[in-house]
């Protein structure tokens, strides 16, 4: 079992999180185009699960907080990177090691890969060291680094290799080749031909020519004729390949189970911090957001969604920011406005600013307050299918019944557009209900509506508008502020704009 973790305080719950799911609440948010883009390129770490469990209290997500703030430093940053370019070397030379079929070039990659990696830990602790990083989790990874290198197992593995690689280095033997034969034997002194013919011709050099060498195929799997060779050499200086056979067969699990868990682990960190470097540029900003009490205010300034932000810029407009503040006993936010307006992609910056929150994660924005929530949960609309015969109606009714059984005070709940698929007095008669169990469910929810009643539903409700341009009431600014609602619907004004009025169809028709 590992010693420490430096993404949870308690060791054993990383082993629970190997069995996390994803929540049912990523393609909703889009967390799941979140979390592709910040895991790409790093399959092999299986970083998946690490997204989908959210550590259980406010004092585990400081533990991660520290982490990133120390990974701001360059000298943090730096030997953390080049720690796991070393273990990919490693985990590359093991790979060899085990797909190449000749033993002994399968020892001497084996032998490789265990030299990276004592070269790798050993320099991790003293640039680690040299930085001097803040946070509990770095500093627990360095003691143990401490204790873990003054040790007898690494420091004979160490010294074993550097013992067998001294003298796998002094190794020089002769090849003579006559025809068809190939002759090995040890070198004694004699000349090195090579070297004198380079000499000799050195003055004829000049920079540009064509170059006559001759080169060699870079297949990593020797030849038949090389392995003979090895063979031979192999024979000559028995005593070196022997160690070097015993070493393979003493250390075939050289790497440490901590320091491998650190590699994975500190993946997590890499991946977000490495991500969110594409924003320098943009002018957009992250920060780590304070953690507070259920029940107090709760605000974001200048926040986003990540994943529309985090599109190509062709595929995207300009990213508008927008915040949220509440106060007192507010904890329902009634998103209402025009269509095409944004609201939908509020909804979802904020469900993206809670879970993201609760990983232990920088947040969109320049400033955000949240309290722990263990769970998001979402109800966006779906499509109906042919084989579903109980009707949209009913479909909504019976996922909102099972989100909000799995709701609690701790938890955040969207929802976004409902009974669409009904009348307006139904609509509104049902949203009342729903949003009156929230109120006694006590979590913080989102809801997304074209009813304005429900913006002033009770004490605990906050409305947030999506505003139009006042000179043209058709342009959508994708703002949206705290005011009540209006009670506008502006699909006339679309309407008019595109000439699809009753008038203007009427008039068009008539001139056919």
């Amino acid at each position: 079992m590992i010693a420490l973790s430096v993404l949870f305080r308690e060791p054993a719950d990383r082993y629970e999180a190997e069995q996390a799911e994803q929540p049912s609440c990523f393609p909703d948010l889009y967390l799941d185009q979140i979390h592709d883009s910040i895991t790409a390129g790093r399959d092999e770490y299986a970083l998946s699960v690490f997204f989908y469990c959210t550590p259980a209290s406010a004092h585990d997500l400081q533990y991660r907080h520290e982490v990133f703030t120390d990974l701001a430093s360059d000298a943090v940053y730096n030997s953390v990177k080049t720690f796991q370019s070393g273990m990919r070397k490693v985990r590359h030379a093991l790979r060899q090691a085990a797909e190449l079929r000749y033993r002994l070039q399968k020892h001497r990659w084996h032998l490789d890969a265990a030299k990276i990696y004592c070269g790798a830990v050993r320099r991790l602790s003293q640039e680690l060291h040299h930085a001097e990083p803040a946070s509990e989790a770095l500093n627990r990874v360095l003691r143990y680094l401490d204790d873990y290198l003054a040790g007898a197992a690494f420091r004979a593995l160490e010294s074993e290799v550097q013992r067998i690689s001294s003298k796998l280095d002094e190794i020089t033997y002769c090849i003579q080749i006559r025809g068809r034969t190939v002759s090995v034997y040890p070198w004694e002194g004699q000349p090195d031909y090579a070297s004198a013919v380079e000499h000799t011709f050195r003055k004829f050099r000049s920079e540009g020519g064509r170059s006559y060498l001759a080169e060699f195929n870079e297949y990593r799997e020797m030849n038949h004729v090389e392995t003979r060779i090895l063979e031979r050499v192999s024979r000559i200086f028995a005593s070196v390949f022997d160690r070097l056979d015993e070493f393979v067969k003493h250390h075939e699990q050289f790497v440490d189970e901590t320091v491998s868990a650190f590699d994975r682990d500190i993946q997590f960190y890499l991946a977000v911090v490495e991500y969110l470097h594409r924003f320098r540029e943009t002018g957009l900003s992250f920060c780590l957001p304070k953690f507070v009490d259920r029940g107090e205010a709760v605000f974001v300034r200048n926040g986003f969604d990540l994943a529309l932000a985090g599109k190509p810029l062709e595929e995207r407009d300009d990213v508008v920011t927008n915040s949220l503040e509440t106060e007192g006993a507010e904890r329902i936010v009634v998103v209402s406005g025009p269509n095409q307006g944004g609201k939908t992609t509020y909804a979802r910056q904020i469900g993206q600013l809670f879970y993201l929150a609760a990983l232990g994660c920088p947040v969109p924005g320049t400033e955000a307050q949240v309290h722990l929530v263990d769970r998001v949960l979402t109800h966006f609309e779906v499509e109906e299918t042919i084989e579903d015969l109980r009707g949209k109606l009913m479909d909504d009714l019976l996922r909102v019944r099972r989100l909000l059984g799995s709701a609690g005070p701790d938890s955040v709940v969207i929802f976004n557009e409902l009974f669409s698929s009904t009348t307006s007095e139904d609509a509104l008669h049902l949203s009342a209900e729903i949003l009156g169990h929230v109120s006694q469910l006590k979590c913080f929810a989102v809801w997304v509506t074209f009813i304005h009643e429900l913006a002033e539903f009770n004490e605990h409700t906050v409305s947030m508008v999506g505003l139009v341009d006042r000179a043209d009431p058709s342009r959508r600014t994708y703002r949206i502020v705290r005011r009540p609602p209006d009670g506008v619907s502006y699909a006339l004004t679309v309407a008019e704009q595109h000439r699809v009025t009753y008038r203007a169809l009427k008039h068009r028709l008539s001139r056919r």
